[in-house]
């Protein structure tokens, strides 16, 4: 909750009242939180790859795998991240020289969040809630939660993974303008 407490403050801080909020991964559970807990501050909500509730299965394995990876250090994380798709070699660099110890514990935080999902039943905002097909991490489990909220739909986008569903503007910034244009109206 301290980052969604942190993005209120900052509209507080610059005098917004209201805002349209999109967040991808990290930042899709920051908007289910604003969400949850700060609705009256929005005109609508786009959130992906992400998930309100629980991790399933195939998650908590990930995160384990993870904090694995990087309790091993930079030389493991760099044969792995090697071997991954194209679109993760932007973060190559920046997490080998960051603090891999910071990563590990973000990570175990990450997968003791607390499942807010029941506080999303009642939101009135509109909100879209997408993830690529082949996100094994958030597109089931977003695409159940978003069932659970009244004012939201879910977008599949096909045969997209985790990092591609953000990468692929082609296909997200269209998805993007449309509903926000459908809200703004």
């Amino acid at each position: 909750k301290t980052i969604a407490t942190d993005v209120i403050a900052v509209l507080d801080d610059i005098n917004v009242e209201k805002s349209h909020y999109f967040g991808f991964s990290m930042g899709g559970r920051v908007g289910f939180e604003l969400a949850a807990y700060h609705s009256e501050r929005f005109l609508s909500f786009i959130l992906g790859a992400q998930t309100p509730g629980s991790r399933n299965e195939h998650g908590n394995e990930s995160d384990r795998k993870r904090i694995a990876l990087f309790q091993k250090g930079p030389e493991a994380l760099k044969r792995v991240m090697s071997r991954s798709k194209k679109e993760y070699e932007s973060y190559l660099e920046p997490t080998l020289n960051g603090d891999l110890k910071a990563y590990a514990a973000k990570t175990k935080a990450n997968a003791m969040r607390e499942d807010i999902s029941e506080h999303l039943v009642g939101l009135t905002v509109p909100c879209l809630v997408y993830a690529g097909e082949s996100d094994s991490l958030a597109h089931e489990s977003a695409k159940e939660h978003s069932q659970k909220m009244p004012t939201a739909r879910f977008v599949s986008l096909p045969g997209l993974n985790h990092m591609e569903s953000i990468a692929r503007t082609d296909m997200v910034i269209p998805m993007v303008k449309s509903f926000l244009n459908e809200v703004s109206t």
